[in-house]
């Protein structure tokens, strides 16, 4: 117990961090051409947003939900839980929230928020999520192939679902549950 001194951040990993990036160009190849329609279909709904769009809200939300149920299936426990167990915890509460997208996506109270600062906030955040979240593969110099995607990845799908949800007013609890 003497050397305890001795460890690093990086010997407490429990894979190496190219095991973990070669996670996502294995799952983005395997899913290849659908990340860039996802991506695409939320800039749309994003454009909506900025018109105060109802419509776009709901597609935005519904179509989120199958996103949610993917990134739980195909990456966490497809890929994820093989080197990390915690992953299927993890696809459990990716599920549950698939399914709470869905029904709020039918909520009658659903709509934009009139509140404009949320709104520039929400659209940022959905931004950041479609564009720049996988953009940063090539900023730290690792290929675009490795990028975390939008509706494929854990992170920027999470990012980008707050973004939409805080464009959204939604009267009740599962509409503040959800956010």
């Amino acid at each position: 117990m003497s050397e305890w001194w001795t460890y690093r951040p990086a010997d407490l990993l429990m894979f190496a961090p190219r095991t973990y990036w070669r996670l996502f160009e294995l799952h983005n190849q395997a899913l290849w051409p659908w990340p860039l329609l996802t991506t695409l279909v939320f800039l749309a709904v994003g454009l909506g947003l900025l018109r105060h769009s109802t419509p776009a809200l709901r597609a935005g939300i519904a179509a989120l939900a199958p996103c949610w149920a993917l990134v739980a299936w195909s990456f966490l426990l497809q890929r994820y839980a093989a080197i990390n167990p915690a992953a299927t915890v993890s696809a459990g509460v990716f599920a549950v929230q698939a399914l709470g997208l869905l029904v709020l996506s039918g909520a009658s109270s659903l709509r934009t928020t009139a509140h404009p600062l949320r709104r520039e906030i929400g659209l940022g955040l959905l931004a950041w999520a479609l564009l720049l979240y996988p953009l940063q593969a090539l900023v730290v110099g690792r290929p675009l192939v490795q990028a975390e995607v939008f509706g494929f990845a854990p992170d920027p799908t999470a990012i980008g679902s707050l973004g939409l949800l805080l464009c959204a007013d939604a009267t009740g609890r599962p509409a503040r549950g959800l956010l």
